[in-house]
This record gives C-alpha cells, sequence and structure tokens, in this order.
C-alpha cells in the first residue's frame, strides 16, 4: 500500500506540506535488509479528509496503525461495502486500484518492500496475497501484535529502529529469492526485452518464468510491466491513472497530454505490416514543462530513474532527458527567468 502522501526525499527525512503540520519521514535500511526493503516510512499529524484511491506499485506493503488498532479497505465496485482489519496488516500486489478511509489514519507507520522482497521477512509467497490484505497476525501470531504494541507505546525516533529490528529478527532462510526472478526485474522492458527472451536468457520455460516470478513478486510479468509504468508517471511525474485495462493497457493524463501505456499483447505494440516492430529510445520525447526544475531532478534521482544526459541550458531555456521504466525518454524542461 504505497501511501498516497509524500514521496521519499532521502534517508530520515522530514516533510512539512503546505499550510499545516502533517510529517512525512522515510529511513532507508542498511544491509541485510537493503536487499529486501525499499524504505521505511512514518506519517503523523495527519489532517482528516475523504477516503483514497491508492494506486498499485507493484509491491508489497506492511503498514501499522498507531492510531486505531484498524483498517478499513473499501470495495472500489460497492463504496458502501468495506472490510475491516486489524491495526496491523500487510497490503499484497494489487494489479488495480483499491479505496482506504483515511479519517482513522492520523498516525501510520510502514514498510516499502521491493519487488520480490517480502517474501523473506513474511514467510510466504508473494503470491498468496496477490490482490489482497491480510492481518499481519494471521502471518507472525501474536508477535504481530506484540510489535504493534511495542510501536504504539514507542516515542517517534524509535519506531523505526523497532520496526527494521523486527523484520531483521523474521528473515527467512528458507525463502530465497530466485536469480531468474532478479534478472527478470532488472532486464524487462530494457531495449524491448520480452518475457520470452528473458526466460531465454536465464535458461527456464516461459510458463516457468511466469510461475517464480509471480510467486515472488505477487503479479505476472506482464502485469507487472504495466503497474510499474504506471507508478513511475504517478508517484514522480504527476500524472492521473485514466484507465487500466487487462494486464497490459492503461491510460495516464497530466493536464491535456494523455498517454497511453501499451504493453506487450496490446493492439499498440504490434508490428507495422512491413514487420519493424515497435521500440522505446530514440530521439522524439514527451516535454514536461515544470516550474523548478532542480528539486524534480533531486526527487527523480531519489527515486533511481535513469537519466540521459545532464543538464542543458540555451536560450529557449534548460532540459534534462530521462527514461521511463521501459526505455522511453522524456524531457523535463524550464523555461528561462524573465527578465
Amino acid at each position: 500500500m504505497r501511501p498516497p502522501w509524500p514521496d521519499v526525499t532521502g534517508d530520515c527525512s522530514s516533510i512539512i506540506p503546505k499550510g499545516n503540520a502533517m510529517v512525512y519521514a522515510a529511513h532507508t535500511p542498511a544491509p541485510p535488509l537493503a536487499e529486501l526493503v525499499e524504505y521505511f516510512w512514518a506519517l503523523s499529524d495527519v489532517p482528516p479528509h475523504a477516503r483514497e484511491r491508492i494506486l498499485p506499485s507493484g509491491t508489497l506493503e506492511l503498514v501499522v496503525n498507531l492510531n486505531e488498532d484498524e483498517f478499513r479497505i473499501y470495495d472500489r465496485l460497492h463504496p458502501e461495502r468495506f472490510r475491516r482489519l486489524s491495526g496491523a496488516i500487510v497490503s499484497g500486489a494489487y494489479g488495480g486500484y483499491f479505496v482506504i478511509d483515511t479519517l482513522e489514519h492520523a498516525s501510520v507507520i510502514g514498510v516499502h518492500f521491493k519487488p520480490g522482497g517480502a517474501p523473506a521477512v513474511l514467510g510466504i509467497p508473494a503470491g498468496a496475497l496477490a490482490d489482497a490484505h491480510a492481518d499481519l497476525q494471521t502471518l507472525w501470531g501474536l508477535g504481530a501484535v506484540e510489535l504493534r504494541g511495542r510501536l504504539c507505546a514507542a516515542t517517534a525516533s524509535e519506531r523505526v529502529h523497532i520496526l527494521e529490528k523486527a523484520l531483521v529478527d523474521r528473515l527467512s532462510r528458507r525463502l530465497k529469492r530466485h536469480g531468474a526472478v532478479r534478472f527478470a526485474l532488472e532486464h524487462l522492458g530494457l531495449d524491448g526485452a520480452s518475457v520470452s527472451s528473458v526466460a531465454k536468457s536465464v535458461q527456464l520455460s516461459h510458463r516457468r518464468l511466469i510461475e517464480l516470478f509471480t510467486g515472488e513478486v505477487g503479479m505476472t510479468p506482464k502485469l507487472f510491466g504495466r503497474v510499474r509504468a504506471v507508478a513511475f508517471y504517478t508517484q514522480n511525474l504527476g500524472f492521473g491513472l485514466e484507465q487500466s485495462t487487462g494486464q497490459v493497457f492503461a491510460t495516464i493524463s497530466r493536464g491535456s497530454l494523455r498517454l497511453l501505456l501499451s504493453g506487450p499483447g496490446s493492439s499498440g505494440s504490434r508490428p507495422l505490416p512491413d514487420g519493424r516492430r515497435q521500440e522505446p529510445g530514440g530521439w522524439n520525447r514527451i516535454v514536461l514543462y515544470v516550474g523548478d526544475r532542480a528539486s524534480h531532478i533531486q526527487a527523480l534521482k531519489t527515486a533511481g530513474a535513469r537519466f540521459r544526459n545532464e543538464v542543458e541550458v540555451g536560450p529557449g531555456g534548460s532540459q534534462i532527458q530521462i527514461e521511463d521504466p521501459d526505455g522511453n525518454p522524456i524531457e523535463l524542461h524550464e523555461a528561462p527567468a524573465v527578465k
């Protein structure tokens, strides 16, 4: 459950949003968790507001409510229906959005796992939690209740270290990450790499790679590609999700700009009549106009975005190019200062 609040800005950073005192802090773990966990996060003094739609991030989240001993997850098709869970839950890898009740979330702390990283800590395959939420007590027994009690009683500065130690103590030697899944996570989408080509590289059948990937990541490689692309644009570049269809297609927008994200198997990705296949790269790119280029660059570096060049300055302003997870180029452009 990637939090619908400020993104990470660095190790142990704090953010005070405009006009009020909501505090967001993030912490990047050291080994042995660094391989499995992207970051720990904490929110406090959250102002009450309406229910919120949480977009998928392609990975799992462990979340503890420090204010109330419950979470409410609403049915997106029937908004009046909801499922009540305890105050310590695991959010599985979702292919679509879900809805939470933010009125109860005045103070929360969580763990954002890396894709494929959760099973070694949770003790079960990620595939078992696909498109689902589970009480942490179901997985950890009374240890989950004890952990939440300790977090509630601790000071803000102590909580992340308590949670970090709890995860280290839970590390399982039985659930090791498969090398083929690591390779797939690093290479799928890059230079047009498909599931079939990755399976050939790791000497596995197409079916076996999908089976391993789904078990560790919680979704198929095709769906992961779509979720990863949507998350990149919505979390880093200010786009909103308009539509997602099946495993390989989504529409996103920013102002009047609409992008169609078409993965393998969609009509938009099919070869042209002369046999040429569409591929990322080249020099044609979308241009996003920003007001504070430096802060955008810093946020994108923190998020691990790939940069094509350094800042270039000319009479029309300054620009820098990045690539989305599939290698498509994007330019961030800042107009010259008015004299």
